[in-house]
């Protein structure tokens, strides 16, 4: 396991590393995929007949339909194909902050083992609610995201000036795990290639940061659980940001606050801690 730098180590190796790891160059993004979210998908959510996501602007509809309020629960998603987010800027799945204005999404999401790649989310272009970044912002009790790949992912954390929020999960994934039934939230089969992880500076009392999950909190923590199974990482730099008074690193999860069982997952990028008076970083 990875020990805490001093502050001056950590700034150096920054320096050092952000030479070795440029993030996207050569690639535009200007605006929101929200804007350009497609009118309708095909499917209709079964297990038999799941929601069909074929493009980028299938992707930014289903975004767009959990931002306006669906949680989807019990509800079947696949990918069909691979999926390039190059051009524009990503509003997460799911936002708000627990218990205000909070809609996750409950979904079964299935890559089927397709990729998405050129993923980026710069946290300050977000919308004001939107306090978790990832693909998925907040997912919630009975969530099933499975064997997808994200390639060459860029997520920045958002420099949030709200006291009020507590607590913000920065990840590639899924920002904020809120595992609130018995069904649980599940991870299972997805890999992380190459990503990009970039702190931010926020006024709430604390920040985490993970590639696969920025933090879980389970309103039950002895039976309510979130699983992480088969999922791997390969290269790239995960950063823990600077908060008020903690953060939380780690090359797989920033921080658990409930149940979270990890079995034949593995983490190959850079972990970098945060600064705050105090700091938690691991490989993990």
């Amino acid at each position: 396991m990875k020990k805490n730098l001093p502050v001056r180590g950590i700034l150096l190796v920054w320096t050092l590393i952000s030479m070795t790891f440029p993030t996207l160059t050569g690639q535009t993004f200007t605006g929101l995929w929200s804007d350009y979210a497609s009118g309708s998908i095909n499917g209709s959510g079964t297990t038999q007949t799941p929601y069909q996501i074929s493009s980028a602007g299938d992707l930014a509809w289903l975004a767009r339909q959990v931002g306006e309020g669906q949680t989807f629960e019990n509800t079947y998603f696949e990918l069909t194909g691979d999926i390039d987010l190059t051009g524009h800027l990503w509003v997460p799945i799911g936002h708000g902050m627990v218990p205000n204005n909070f809609v996750p999404f409950q979904g079964i999401f299935n890559g089927a083992g397709w990729t998405i790649s050129n993923l980026r989310i710069e946290g300050n272009e977000l919308p004001g609610d939107y306090y978790h970044t990832g693909l998925f912002g907040v997912v919630g009790g009975g969530c099933r995201i499975q064997d997808l790949i994200l390639e060459s992912p860029f997520a920045q954390g958002k420099d949030n000036e709200n006291p009020d929020c507590f607590s913000l999960g920065t990840a590639i994934l899924a920002g904020y795990v809120y595992n609130h039934t018995a069904a649980g939230v599940q991870f299972s089969g997805c890999h992380i290639k190459s990503p990009t992880l970039e702190k931010s500076t926020t006024n709430s009392s604390s920040l985490f940061s993970g590639g696969f999950i920025g933090r879980t909190v389970s309103t039950m923590a002895s039976s309510y659980i979130t699983e992480l199974s088969d999922c791997h990482i390969e290269g790239g730099i995960i950063t823990g940001g600077n908060s008020k008074s903690s953060n939380g690193t780690g090359g797989l999860a920033g921080e658990n606050n409930g149940t979270l069982k990890i079995s034949n997952s593995t983490n190959s990028s850079m972990v970098i801690g945060g600064i705050s008076n105090q700091q938690h970083t691991g490989g993990l």
